[in-house]
């Protein structure tokens, strides 16, 4: 998986291929069909508060996804089949395209919201940095408390 971004590495500078290799007067070949988008992906646990919230974002939003369920109890989280796609062995995780996420519900809620169109609308711009303010507040002090 690359790090989520919306443009692919380019390759380096003087190594002989255009930077651009479908552009106009390279001799190139018609530019293949984009393979179809897959949706995202979610593993995570029903019982896992930041999995609903991920869910609950997706749902309401009418967002296509997948959802695979990773059994906590069961101790799938520590299994090598999952942790060779999430190292750190915890849930929820999304998968978007080329795109893996894990952490918190901070991060997924800024991911999505940034990302997905429909869900703009829940984190405003001109109140960004409050919600920001207080669902990192929420992760990282009151959270560890419950």
């Amino acid at each position: 998986m690359g790090i989520c971004s919306d443009t692919p590495s380019s390759p380096e500078v003087g190594n002989g291929m255009p930077e651009k290799p479908y552009q106009q007067g390279h001799n190139s070949v018609d530019k293949p069909a984009p393979e179809p988008k897959k949706p995202l992906k979610v593993y995570g646990h029903h019982f896992n508060s930041d999995t609903r919230t991920v869910l609950t974002l997706l749902d309401i939003s009418g967002i296509d996804y997948e959802f695979e369920e990773v059994d906590i109890f069961k101790g799938e989280h520590q299994e090598a089949a999952y942790l060779a796609k999430n190292p750190l062995g915890s849930i929820p995780m999304i998968i978007d395209d080329d795109c893996q996420l894990m952490g918190n519900t901070s991060i997924f809620a800024n991911y999505l919201t940034l990302t997905k169109p429909r869900l703009q609308s829940y984190r405003p711009r001109e109140h960004a940095a409050k919600i920001d303010q207080h669902m990192n507040w929420f992760a990282s002090v009151l959270r560890p408390c419950v």
